[in-house]
């Protein structure tokens, strides 16, 4: 699927990911490493110099988190960047623009890839990087849950072995299979290219483990479409080996699976989608902010069939 690059001539896209943030308005792009110690505060005083440095305030701001996102607002967790914990966006700036969104990353993903779909269709997107994530259309649109946090597969429970339990993300999640060897996420994918074989088993235990997963949404959902992305599946072996597990059996995703390969995805097909929220009262936070419709980054993997 297509990213429309227009949408970014009136719209601030904001990526955070638990490495990574990248930032899109206009001809301009910023990219910035993040990492456990990255919060609210440091996200803050980006977004503020970057907005400064624009001649021109955009007319929508979305960003992209890889937690769970409260009364559309608040970030109220985020395992891969405690600190992020708590921010909330009305607060963080000196004005919203008239369309501003904050929204899961995945969930992001999700709006981009089943836009093209047919309305009540059912549609599952899986994003494995850091960790994983996860989010499912159904009916009339997201499947928000009681409390909104529907869809965290990284939570699934894992059986490994003599009454032991993990979450799919501790398995398969590229920070805790990095974590597993005692390096980081850039070390893992290097040791792994060079055929490091203890690399390599890690990885694929992920992938298998995240297989066996897919095909539980599979079964459980029926959906007409399942998309994958995320920086993981750039692992040697980790996407082949999910691809087999979720393949075995003969399991009912034939022609409904779609492997998200290529940068720009995430963002502005899902912004465009999402509901445009009210910008707070004047004086609640940004010089120049943003929001719930206009433009999330599009992630960096492209939907195709």
């Amino acid at each position: 699927m297509a990213v429309d690059d227009d949408i970014f001539d009136t719209a601030l896209g904001v990526d955070l990911g638990g490495s990574k943030l990248l930032v899109r308005y206009r001809g301009s792009w910023l990219r910035r490493d993040t990492g456990p110690g990255f919060g609210g505060a440091e996200l803050s005083a980006i977004l503020r110099d970057f907005l400064d440095a624009q001649d021109l305030p955009p007319a929508a701001l979305g960003i992209a988190v890889p937690g769970l996102v409260q009364d559309g607002a608040r970030v109220a967790a985020c395992d891969v960047l405690p600190r992020l914990a708590g921010w909330d966006m009305r607060e963080a700036f000196a004005a919203l623009p008239p369309s501003w969104a904050l929204v899961n990353d995945a969930k992001a993903a999700l709006h981009a890839c089943s836009a093209d779909l047919a309305p009540g269709a059912v549609a599952v997107t899986v994003m494995a990087g850091t960790a994983i994530g996860c989010g499912i259309v159904a009916g009339a649109g997201p499947l928000a849950g009681a409390s909104g946090w529907a869809g965290e597969l990284g939570y699934w429970p894992v059986a490994c072995g003599a009454g032991a339990w993990k979450r799919l993300d501790e398995l398969a999640g590229g920070a805790f299979m990095a974590a597993r060897l005692g390096i980081d996420g850039q070390a893992l994918a290097a040791r792994a290219a060079a055929g490091d074989p203890t690399a390599r088993e890690v990885i694929a235990a992920g992938g298998q483990a995240l297989g066996a997963a897919l095909a539980g949404v599979v079964n459980l959902l029926n959906p007409q479409r399942l998309a994958v992305g995320g920086g993981a599946l750039r692992l040697p072996g980790y996407w082949e080996q999910a691809h087999a597990v979720l393949g075995a059996g003969d399991r009912p995703h034939a022609g409904r699976l779609r492997r998200q390969d290529r940068a720009r995805s995430r963002g502005p097909g899902g912004a465009r989608r999402c509901r445009p929220g009210p910008a707070p009262a004047a004086g609640a936070g940004l010089k120049r902010r943003g929001g719930r419709g206009g433009g999330i980054l599009p992630a960096r993997e492209r939907c195709s069939g």
